[in-house]
């Protein structure tokens, strides 16, 4: 498997259950996309969109998400242990259960905590 893809577009996509620690997804487009139960940890999502994506149960622990975008996202028990959020839009997020220990530079403005 390769380590950098960065600049996909990976819209509408089925990524559930899949190991993806450490890759690098710079730029890409990842809007709509199924990401329940997937490992991220130590990703690199500066830049990408999310908007709308799945990520109930999503490892994010330690991940670069400097710049997401994240509106509409639902994001049931997902792990952002340590992840930086710098400039990330979490508008309309739903965090229910999230876990936020240690994360750097959230804004929750507009994010959906209850």
């Amino acid at each position: 498997m390769r380590d950098n893809y960065s600049g996909v577009d990976s819209s509408d996509c089925d990524m559930s259950a899949l190991v993806l620690t450490g890759l690098n997804f710079t730029g890409s487009n990842l809007t709509g996309v199924d990401l329940t139960s997937t490992w991220l940890t130590g990703a690199d999502l500066h830049d990408v969109n999310l908007t709308g994506s799945i990520l109930t149960r999503t490892k994010l622990d330690n991940a670069s998400l400097v710049n997401v975008n994240l509106t509409g996202a639902y994001m049931h028990r997902a792990d952002l242990t340590g992840a930086n959020l710098t400039s990330a839009n979490l508008t309309g997020a739903f965090l229910r259960g999230t876990n936020l220990t240690d994360v750097v530079g959230a804004d929750l403005t507009g994010a959906i905590l209850e």
